[in-house]
């Protein structure tokens, strides 16, 4: 094999010596053949080297590659290995816990049904202390309404008692001057029914009659009645005792506001307050004479009467019921500025003592 050293020299190696240097300086001469077959041989030379050469490195390589392949198969065999002995122990795994988890579920099972008996103990306890709590409340507050129907049957009796002495007070002392009028406090019942009072209005040949029935109720009481409620009863206490007018005097209904009013589908029947009572029983003893000055058999009489009950009375009624409601109006007004100028005051007063605090505070 030729290597070019310079412009001068050629080195000629061989596989199995030094090359020998050949200085193109000292030729005198080339033989050109000569060199050329040299170059061949050295060429051909060559090319069994580099067979030689390549065999070798082949040979180093196949070695090498079974090798490799040897080693790979060594590390698939170990990763296999350990893939199993893995697989295995995660199967062991599982299996402990699904062990695990049937003996937590077990022991859960186990410990909810205990909770739960305790739980429904505890609940019918319970239940058992509710309801006899429940009974012992029923019976407290059955008694306490016990009571206090008592205590409002007691209230009212002892307020109808109040109102029945204020007004047979009012009657005895507005008719002790008058020996013609007999009033009669709980007169004999007729039918087994009787009236309040009975006024008897004695004239030169007959006698005129007014029935008189009170009620009152205790402001505490759940139960309200109704003025109309009594009607039908004093209307037959009226017809009993062959009276003319009956006269219902009454604390009922506190929210309607009157003081004499008719009964409605009664055109005898009066209601009244009870300071209302004595100008009430004046009005009807004004229509009981005009009644007697007249023939009592003549059909004057009877229209005179009528005339009385569906027009005159209602006329004094709505006159004296008209009058009153303006009272109460204007009380209700004064009572309203009253409130208002109070308020006012009060306002002043707090306007007053802020600027004196303030003033002693500066």
């Amino acid at each position: 094999m030729a290597k070019i050293l310079d412009e001068y020299r050629i080195e000629i190696e061989q596989s199995d010596k030094p090359g020998s240097i050949i200085d193109l300086r000292d030729l005198k001469s080339i033989d050109i053949s000569m060199l050329k077959n040299k170059i061949k041989e050295f060429a051909k030379n060559d090319d069994n080297f580099i067979r030689i050469i390549n065999e070798k490195v082949s040979n180093i390589a196949n070695s090498k590659n079974l090798e490799i392949n040897n080693l790979n198969n060594k590390i698939k065999n170990i990763e296999d290995e350990y893939k199993r002995k893995i697989e295995s122990e995660i199967t062991k795994i599982k299996l402990k816990n699904d062990l695990d988890l049937k003996d937590y579920d077990t022991k859960i099972k186990l410990i909810n049904q205990a909770h739960i008996s305790e739980i429904e103990d505890n609940l019918n306890s319970l239940e058992l202390q509710f309801e006899k709590e429940r009974n012992d409340l029923n019976l407290t507050i059955k008694n306490l309404e016990n009571k206090l129907e008592n205590r409002t049957t007691i209230n009212s009796a002892n307020l109808g008692r109040s109102l029945e002495s204020q007004i047979d007070n009012n009657l005895n002392n507005y008719y002790q001057d008058y020996d013609n009028i007999i009033v009669k406090f709980q007169p004999k019942p007729i039918q087994n029914t009787k009236p309040d009072w009975l006024i008897e209005f004695k004239y030169e040949k007959i006698s005129k009659r007014i029935v008189i029935d009170s009620k009152s109720e205790d402001p505490a009481s759940k139960v309200r009645n109704k003025n109309s409620k009594y009607f039908e009863k004093l209307e037959k206490d009226r017809l009993n005792n062959e009276a003319t007018f009956a006269i219902l005097v009454t604390e009922l209904e506190a929210d309607q506001n009157f003081v004499i009013r008719k009964a409605p589908d009664y055109p005898f029947i009066i209601m009244c307050r009870p300071s209302a009572l004595i100008e009430l029983l004046r009005i009807l003893k004004i229509a009981l004479d005009s009644e007697v000055n007249l023939d009592l058999n003549s059909n004057d009489s009877s229209k005179k009467l009528v005339n009385i009950v569906e027009k005159v009375l209602p006329l004094y009624i709505n006159t004296i019921d008209k009058s009153t409601q303006e009272i109460l109006k204007k009380a209700e007004t004064i009572k309203n500025s009253a409130l208002n100028i109070e308020k006012e005051v009060n306002k002043i007063m707090k306007s007053t003592f802020n600027d004196l605090s303030d003033l002693l505070k500066g």
